[in-house]
């Protein structure tokens, strides 16, 4: 388990490090990387909130900044007053795949990954596939329905 927690803090470092190079943090990427996932549907603010697993108000901070660099716009919804959609501008987009470019290119786990042999690879991509779907099913909350 050790290696497991120190391999994620080294990744974490990595990816905060690469993030941090192009003005953002790794928390930011990961708002905005949830939101092109989406694309082009807005998403909800609480929808966001919850698929990455903050509170609203932490989001609220995060978004408001985001939206002031110009890399996200906040719309009202038409069916909810009381809610907010937001989704990537073309600066946000092109941001969220720079930063994922100099991941794959520069990332130091990209790097380990591909010293391993092909066998590896895919066992590993196997073992984190279902670590990942296992976890989800417990941790993540779901969405309200629309």
């Amino acid at each position: 388990m050790w290696h497991l927690l120190k391999l994620a803090q080294l990744i974490e470092n990595d990816l905060n490090r690469i993030a941090g190079e192009q003005g953002l943090s790794l928390a930011d990427f990961h708002l905005l990387g949830a939101l092109m996932m989406e694309a082009p549907r807005p998403m909800r603010a609480t929808d966001l909130a919850h698929a990455l697993n903050v509170s609203n108000t932490v989001l609220t901070g995060r978004v408001r900044r985001l939206a002031e660099a110009g890399l996200l716009r906040r719309d009202a919804d038409a069916g909810d007053r009381r809610s907010t959609r937001l989704a990537l501008t073309g600066d946000g987009e092109r941001k969220v795949r720079d930063i994922g470019r100099v991941m794959e290119t520069n990332g130091r786990f990209v790097a380990e990954l591909g010293r391993l042999t092909g066998g590896d690879q895919q066992t590993l991509s196997h073992i984190l596939r279902s670590l990942h779907i296992g976890m989800e099913r417990h941790f993540l909350p779901r969405s309200r329905p629309e």
